[in-house]
């Protein structure tokens, strides 16, 4: 196989991924209502099919050809090497802003490979879960590393790594409640990173102003503490009540943010301290470039467990390619034509 014959490869994936959604066999029939004609012109149904099944990414002697690298992406066989790869790309191409969010995805697949799969109640979550720093606004992904274990100590560590990929330039990280405790705040913020999100009593939050034992705040009304080390746990009444935990945010400032409430047409302001505004507008990142690869997501149906990467790995490429193409041609003066 040439590499001509692989971006032709590539240009049929991502072409079907676009615009086709009736799977591979129906794209290459011959038939009027649902063929693809260009498909067939590019190679055979056959020859497309060859090429899947025969894709590899193994890589022996990983240690001489990327030495070290995140653990987790290094222990998955066959596309360790793609991944560490399109990792330091994605690292290397684009310097984010200031604000960034930490969350998990999922690459889709119903593979037996079960170290590898998130179980979920849903039977389409099933894959294999990946952790990602991504720029708020944007959803470009920064940087990555896929889930192995299920220990606490495993999801920390995991998410160290990652923010040593931005750490000394004091980014602004917002993260969910299984992410955060006391441990990561204090490490986070060694390295010149701001750490922020939800928390969980049990992951440090402190429990005389826990949700459990105060219950007489109004919609609107906060209560906080601060640790010797500047460590904030601010306790907010939303719909319910929420706890916040930050290692950066002043627990005296004050915002607001809209709410509908009941009998009201309009949403009304609600105080609401910073934090929380922050953590609203600055959190989606990573769901922003899950709905951006669910758009036009080339994947394809598979009985190999690490075909799933691949099919994630060119539908990221894509979203973060067309922000990077964005901001060049926003910052030479061109628009897109209406």
């Amino acid at each position: 196989m040439t590499r001509v014959r692989l971006e032709q490869w590539l240009s049929i994936v991502y072409g079907l991924g676009v615009s086709y959604k009736r799977g591979i066999n129906s794209a290459f029939s011959s038939s009027w209502l649902m063929g693809v004609p260009w498909v067939s012109k590019l190679m055979s149904c056959t020859e497309f099919k060859r090429i899947k099944s025969n894709l590899s990414c193994d890589v022996k002697n990983i240690d001489k050809v990327y030495p070290g690298g995140v653990g987790s992406n290094r222990d998955i066989a066959k596309i360790e090497v793609l991944l560490e790869m399109f990792r330091e790309r994605c690292k290397q191409v684009y310097q984010p802003g200031e604000h960034l969010s930490y969350n998990e995805q999922v690459a889709k697949t119903d593979s037996r490979y079960t170290a590898l799969r998130q179980i979920l109640k849903h039977k389409k979550y099933n894959g294999i879960q990946i952790y990602s720093v991504c720029e708020a606004g944007s959803g470009y992904l920064v940087t990555f590393a896929t889930k192995f274990g299920d220990a606490l100590r495993a999801r920390e560590d995991a998410m160290m790594s990652l923010l040593a990929d931005v750490q000394g330039r004091w980014h602004r990280v917002y993260a969910d409640n299984l992410f955060i405790n006391l441990r990561v705040l204090r490490d986070a913020r060694d390295i010149s990173v701001y750490l922020c999100g939800t928390a969980r009593t049990n992951f440090g939050f402190p429990r005389p102003i826990s949700k459990d034992v105060v219950k007489d705040l109004s919609k609107g009304e906060y209560t906080w503490r601060m640790s010797d080390d500047g460590i904030t746990a601010i306790l907010w009444h939303d719909t319910v009540p929420t706890q916040f935990l930050s290692n950066f945010h002043n627990p005296e400032e004050v915002s607001s943010v809209f709410r509908r409430s009941k009998g009201q047409r309009e949403r009304q302001a609600r105080s609401a301290p910073q934090v929380a505004v922050d953590y609203n507008k600055y959190m989606g990142g990573v769901d922003q470039l899950d709905s951006l690869r669910g758009t036009a997501t080339c994947n394809i149906m598979s009985m190999k467990w690490w075909h799933a990467s691949l099919w994630w790995i060119l539908d990221t490429t894509m979203v973060n390619a067309h922000h990077v193409y964005s901001v060049e041609e926003e910052k030479v003066g061109r628009t897109e034509p209406p």
